[in-house]
């Protein structure tokens, strides 16, 4: 019995260093070649692995509420009300050392057709949407209300929801816009108007000098699985591009205006 024994424990140890590693089974060196190649791709694929879940758990938590406070994300603010079970949300925020008022002006000038979106033209208008970015306060633009239409791109080229509808606004303080032409907004069901998009610009005064500007931006409907990556890794960091640029548009111009404002006096 013995012999029959240890014939089967050798042939199972050779059965698993053959599985192992057959080069060494069979007697070979490893090849240095693709030993090196090996130690080169190894840590790449770590890092390609790790990428998707550093974006998603650093790098996207920290833009989609760039220059907000704890306090800012967790607030309710005027529009939230309009999407109340929000499964997309971003808050981002900035300060400028300007009153209310002229911050203000900025803001309701915002559109394809008006003042632009003080981003970047060259990368606006690749698609060829026309958009002019203005630096003055143009008088005609200043009379924005609720039914308003604020265009994302040409009128003419009828777009599905190619811009947005005012809903609210409090002069001086806040506006907000859900995605839609007028007459569709006005028709939403309760469970249609939950998956529209809502903009809601707040200003909220800090002194006489300092305002806090606030972009919240609320969605209730989640990508489908197949739009995931797509969504996560490029329109959401397309979109945070030009709008990071938006806001310090409308900073740059405010703080412009009223430094100017404020020189005249003296």
């Amino acid at each position: 019995m013995e012999p029959r024994g240890l014939s089967s424990r050798l042939t199972m140890l050779l059965y698993q260093l053959t599985r192992r590693s057959p080069d060494h089974a069979l007697g070979r060196l490893p090849d240095p070649q693709g030993s090196r190649a090996a130690r080169i791709l190894r840590p790449l694929a770590a890092v390609g692995a790790l990428a998707p879940w550093a974006y998603l758990l650093i790098v996207r938590p920290w833009h989609m509420n760039l220059g907000a406070t704890d306090e800012d994300v967790r607030k309710r603010l005027p529009g939230d009300d309009l999407v109340p079970h929000s499964a997309l949300e971003s808050t981002r925020a900035l300060t400028i050392q300007a009153p209310a008022e002229e911050v203000w002006r900025w803001l309701v000038q915002l559109g394809q057709d008006r003042g632009g979106f003080y981003s970047n033209d060259h990368l606006e208008n690749l698609a060829g949407a026309d958009i002019h970015n203005v630096d003055r306060i143009v008088p005609q633009m200043q009379h924005l209300k609720v039914g308003d239409f604020v265009p994302m791109a040409p009128v003419q080229w009828g777009v599905p929801m190619g811009g947005f509808t005012v809903v609210r606004i409090k002069p001086q303080q806040a506006v907000v816009w859900r995605q839609g032409w007028p007459d569709e907004v006005e028709k939403l069901s309760p469970s249609e108007a939950d998956g529209r998009g809502t903009w809601a610009f707040v200003l909220e005064e800090v002194d006489e000098v300092t305002t806090r500007l606030l972009l919240r931006e609320r969605s209730g409907l989640k990508p489908h699985m197949r739009d995931v990556l797509l969504n996560y890794l490029l329109i959401e960091r397309q979109r945070f591009v030009m709008e990071r640029r938006m806001l310090k548009g409308i900073k740059e111009r405010a703080e412009r205006a009223h430094t100017s404002r404020t020189a005249k006096r003296y």
